[in-house]
Order: C-alpha cells, then structure tokens, then sequence
C-alpha cells in the first residue's frame, strides 16, 4: 500500500499531510534524539498553573528544555500547553510498584546469569506479570514514537494514558493482594487510591474547561463567566 502511494514501503504519508508548515521542507529535522528529554518531561511531569478563580488551574506552556539538566530541544521545536500525566494523574505512579519489587526480587537472587534467568523464568510464570509486561511493553511502544518528535500535544498524551492507567490499576491491585489480612491496612490502601483517583477526574475536569487552547472562554464567554461566578468563592 505505502510503495504504490508513495513508491517506498517504509514512507506513511506523514509528511504530507497538510498543517500549518511545510512539513516537506526539511523533514529530517521532525525528528531528533533532543527532543527526547525535553518531550519527556512534558509529557509527564509539566505543572499546570493555580489561579485563585474558576477552573482554578489552567495548563502550562510546554519547555523547550528539562530543568536542572542541559537539554535543550531541536530548533524545529513547537510547544503548545501541556499537563504532564504524573502531575494530574498522580495515581499513575502505582503501575510502577509491579516494576520496582518485580526488580528488587531478581536482583537480590542474582548471582550469575543462570541464576537472573531462573530468576526471570519464575517472575514470568504468573499471569499477573505476563499481563503487566505485556501491558507495560504496549505503553512503551506508545510513548516511544512521541519522544523525537519536533511537536508536543496535550492530545497526544492520549496514546500512550490507557495503558498507564490499565497498569496503574494493576498496581493497586497488587499492593492490595500483598497486603496483610487487617482490614483497616486495606482501608487505608482503599481510600488512598480513591483520593488519588478523584483528584485525577477533578484535575481532568477543570484542565478540559480551559485546555490548551481556550476556545470555551472565547468562544462562549457569557456562560464561562457565569461559570465562574458561580463556582469561584
């Protein structure tokens, strides 16, 4: 199909399609391993910004370099507004737990290469962590593509959120099987992930009034006002 639209097997049309640049004219600059730093920390770990009046936070604009290291993004790097996913999504975190304790235990037996892939051959042995690996190498692929990208959308963070909350619900999971039977420890564990969970739909929901670009507050500014007033104490 790509070699008889576009004479090559290995060319998706990506270049042709129609957006505010030519996306022609240097197109091997849409690409580039600086990129990866900068779009990382946007995706995940961009703040959003508190106003004292409704929606009460609003995205950032995106950085064209990660803070406290020297990575500064490609020339051909464009930004618009972005939330990073940990930081409103913060309950994402747990899909990392499996992850951590997974490692520590086929750390603490290893020994020698014999002993890492008993070690392996074992962890891989459940359907619980051949579900997690197989969810957590999805995700990966997903966010992978995006890294090099000369262009960052909040939009975009989609391709890759799924798996992360599939997983993250994996993890509770898995922190709560692992639990002692005192139901009081559960509880806790419970509510926890419950505050978690409610500050990722109200965070979503307040981000979604303005997003990165606030076509709700221009384009209908009687009922944003009226919004506010409302909601603002």
């Amino acid at each position: 199909y790509n070699y008889f639209r576009f004479e090559s097997v290995f060319e998706l049309g990506h270049r042709y399609q129609l957006t505010s640049i030519n996306m022609r004219d240097g197109y091997e600059n849409f690409y580039s391993f600086n990129n990866i730093l900068p779009n990382a920390y946007n995706y995940l770990f961009n703040p959003f910004r508190v106003i004292r009046v409704f929606p009460f936070v609003k995205p950032e604009w995106g950085k064209y370099s990660v803070p406290f290291l020297r990575a500064l993004a490609s020339n051909w790097y464009t930004t618009e507004k972005i939330t990073g996913m940990v930081i409103s999504s913060p309950i994402l975190l747990a899909a990392l737990i499996p992850l951590v304790n997974i490692s520590r235990y086929i750390w603490k037996g290893f020994h020698s290469l014999p002993d890492l892939i008993r070690g392996l051959q074992d962890v891989m042995g459940t359907e619980f962590n051949q579900l997690y690996f197989l969810l957590l190498l999805t995700g990966i692929l997903q966010l992978t593509p995006l890294l090099p990208i000369s262009f960052i959308s909040m939009r975009y963070a989609t391709d890759f959120a799924y798996s992360g909350f599939v997983l993250a619900a994996l993890g509770v999971y898995y922190i709560w099987d692992r639990m002692d039977q005192r139901l009081l420890s559960k509880a806790t564990l419970t509510l926890f992930a419950g505050i978690l969970g409610v500050y990722t739909i109200l965070v979503s929901i307040l981000l979604a009034f303005t997003g990165y670009y606030p076509v709700f507050e221009e384009l209908n500014p009687a009922l944003f006002s009226q919004l506010t007033r409302i909601f603002t104490p």
